[in-house]
């Protein structure tokens, strides 16, 4: 397979700034093999020093420390270990130097030790060679591979109520777009509502309004942070594409004689989402593609942004919105996810012989739209 075609997995690296040199050579390496390094080097001004790295090691698939006389000496890089161990990182560190490697760490992890800090040029020359064909796209995927089904198991947040589940998605949603600006962000999301079923209109605009037709609570805040939801997942929606499956046919029994209405305006809302899309998305080969699914679950809506972040909620109730929702930033965790809903996402095409065009989306709105105006105009 060519490795244009594979995930260019996230690899951070931690060194200590005397080793520069042969960080440039293994992440020369690293993109040669087809993987994608990630060091300090690239962090974003005007924000925590500590906090993206954490952030950086959180979304990586693989930790990798450079393991040298000069790093032994920062506490941080071992700080950055543990770190990475604590939220079950794979961690390869590289031993660059002769007796770098401290004999606690021997015991715990399996390094591989390249002396590219030493030696004549062509002794360096067949160090780098050795390295490169230790560090292919397939041992880092069989590394990958291993992760989930250690006895490790990857971390979690966990946002009870829906508007600590809209926070978190949003802040979740920000990170990515600062620290991660280039890298794909494909919009998955499956659920009886959608992102794109929210207004990006002002939070006391009759369109907001209308969503909760009949009810007594104050949402104005719940809606503040529900637009930057809908704002934020559009933008990686119409930069890199979206796969959606979805149900149109949700009733809101629950809201009684305002349920036609509030049916009504969601529904519109999605069609003006689909309406406003160009033909296709601005990164070239990238599509969009709704699927409807009328057996879906409804009390269940996850979201998978790229392979950078999952959030999936498994209770949901209409006129409460989503509840017990679990985020992780675990990349071997989201890539196993990712298969999961692509896996679901074919099989429910094959199903419904192929059409997930937005155009096919955009009729089937409209059909229920008809319906519900001529359900509304006979009870005038």
């Amino acid at each position: 397979m060519n490795t244009d075609t594979k995930i260019r997995y996230r690899i951070f690296i931690s060194y200590s700034h005397n080793d520069e040199e042969q960080v440039k050579i293994l992440s020369e390496i690293l993109e040669n093999n087809g993987l994608c390094p990630i060091s300090d080097s690239k962090l974003s001004s005007g924000h925590g020093f500590h906090d993206q790295i954490k952030k950086f090691i959180e979304h990586a698939y693989v930790f990798m420390p450079i393991i040298s006389n000069s790093s032994n000496e920062k506490g941080w890089v071992h700080e950055e270990i543990g770190y990475a161990l604590a939220h079950n990182i794979p961690v390869l560190p590289i031993v660059i130097e002769e007796e770098a490697l401290p004999k606690d760490m021997i015991r715990e992890l399996q390094a591989i030790k390249s002396i590219i800090k030493a030696g004549d040029k062509s002794y360096l020359q067949n160090e780098i060679s050795e390295l490169s064909n230790k560090l292919t796209w397939h041992k880092i995927d069989n590394l990958i591979m291993a992760s989930p089904y250690e006895l490790a198991r990857p971390k979690y947040e966990c946002a009870y109520y829906h508007i600590e589940r809209t926070m978190m998605l949003v802040d979740y949603a920000i990170d990515i777009r600062r620290l991660f600006g280039e890298q794909p962000k494909l919009f998955r999301q499956s659920g009886g509502l959608s992102s794109f079923h929210i207004p990006n209109s002002s939070p006391e605009s009759e369109e907001f309004k209308l969503r909760y037709l009949g009810s007594n609570e104050r949402v104005d805040y719940l809606n503040l942070w529900l637009r930057g939801e809908r704002i934020l997942c559009e933008e990686f929606a119409r930069e890199w594409g979206f796969k959606i499956i979805i149900d149109l046919d949700l009733k809101f029994e629950g809201s009684g004689e305002n349920a036609l209405i509030i049916r009504k305006s969601r529904l519109n809302t999605l069609l003006k989402f689909f309406k406003e899309l160009p033909q296709s998305p601005e990164k070239p080969g990238c599509k969009f593609e709704v699927i409807i699914d009328e057996n879906l679950d409804k009390r269940r809506n996850i979201i998978i942004v790229g392979d950078l972040f999952a959030a999936e909620a498994h209770a949901g109730y209409l006129g409460q919105g989503l509840r017990q929702t679990m985020l992780t930033r675990h990349a071997p965790t989201i890539k196993n996810q990712i298969e999961l809903f692509d896996a679901r996402f074919e099989e429910l095409k094959n199903k419904q012989s192929g059409d997930t065009s937005v155009e096919h989306a955009k009729t089937e709105i409209e059909k229920r739209l008809k319906i519900i105006e001529d359900e509304l105009n006979a009870m005038k």
